[in-house]
């Protein structure tokens, strides 16, 4: 009987740390992710905005659409956003966000990663 309870006791231990495993890595990649999916997605809106390529920025409204559309591209949809915009300034090409994103996880709870990115561009003569 003792034999049945120490192997039921390591077996429970054994899937707690697989699950806890599981839940590290998953934050991990999906912290990645977003890093890579804001950064790509700022770049894009500010290289828009100041050089004018794939179409014309002309106000703030426009630049944080294009954000937010790239954003889409890069990231998808299979997690909820969060979006604070601290400085959006199309003309001189300055944006500061802040992106959070939250996901659910198999096992139950919630796994929450941020990222905020601040750029400047520089128009090219």
């Amino acid at each position: 009987m003792r034999q049945i309870v120490a192997v039921m006791a390591l077996t429970m231990i054994f899937l707690q740390a697989v699950r806890i495993s599981y839940q590290w890595q998953s934050r991990q990649l999906q912290m990645e992710e977003l890093n890579y999916a804001v950064e790509t997605a700022v770049r894009h809106s500010l290289q828009t905005a100041v050089e004018g390529t794939e179409g014309v920025i002309g106000n703030d409204e426009e630049m944080y659409a294009d954000f937010l559309g790239e954003l889409m591209l890069m990231y998808g949809d299979e997690y909820r956003y969060e979006i604070q915009i601290y400085q959006l300034d199309a003309e001189n090409g300055v944006m500061d966000v802040s992106v959070s994103s939250f996901r659910k996880l198999p096992f139950g709870g919630e796994s929450i990663v941020q990222c905020r990115k601040y750029a400047e561009a520089e128009a090219v003569s």
